[in-house]
């Protein structure tokens, strides 16, 4: 999830500089642009996001449980991403809406 991406140290940010230069955009705040399906390519958006990760799953998941709502809608605009949350959101606050107090 390239939306909640935040570069945390010096390895991940000369990683993403190596990508924003191939790529001519940033992949974190323009990941709408990494359409190839691919694997491998140069802008097939699971390369980039390995690439930017170390390829460590405990660091991928860190895109999607520390940044703030407002970050991920932010970015994830162009995505589907706000639009998701929103439907979420509206689901949830529907389905807790509904129960009856004291369950």
């Amino acid at each position: 999830m390239l939306a909640g991406f935040d570069l945390c140290d010096d390895t991940e940010r000369q990683r993403h500089d190596d990508l924003h230069r191939d790529l001519g955009f940033s992949p974190i705040l323009h990941a709408v642009r990494l359409r190839d399906k691919h694997a491998g390519a140069l802008r097939n958006i699971k390369r980039v996001l390995a690439v930017l990760t170390g390829d460590d799953p405990d660091r991928e998941a860190r895109c999607w449980t520390e940044p703030s709502l407002a970050t991920l809608r932010d970015r994830g605009s162009a995505t589907g991403l706000t639009a998701f949350l929103d439907e979420l959101e509206s689901i949830l606050v529907a389905l807790l809406g509904a129960r009856s107090p004291g369950t």
